[in-house]
């Protein structure tokens, strides 16, 4: 009896299982389709961001000014100071009106 009872319970989970899985791979039409509005829309995005990113970069590369590109860009950094002399004076540079 025990024995019999453990075969049904396993061919039950067993059946369950098969029935379940194959529910779970037979997707309707507009659930498809969702997923293929949503793919597009996804590829949409990144492509533009790409171009985004190259456009930009073409565009800093030869067209923004050399007086932009300041090397000293350490002085005016947002590190803390070390002593009050460099504070003052990181102070000054940073609010100079120009």
């Amino acid at each position: 009896m025990k024995n019999n009872f453990i075969k049904n319970s396993a061919l039950t989970l067993l059946a369950l299982t098969v029935v379940c899985a194959s529910e779970a791979f037979a997707i309707s039409p507009e659930i498809k389709f969702g997923i293929k509005k949503l793919s597009l829309a996804m590829i949409g995005v990144l492509g533009s961001s790409v171009i985004l990113f190259l456009g930009l970069s073409f565009y800093n590369k030869f067209f923004v000014s050399s007086k932009i590109k300041n090397p000293d860009i350490d002085k005016l950094s947002f590190r803390n100071p070390t002593d009050i002399d460099e504070a003052i004076n990181l102070f000054i540079a940073r609010n100079r009106l120009k």
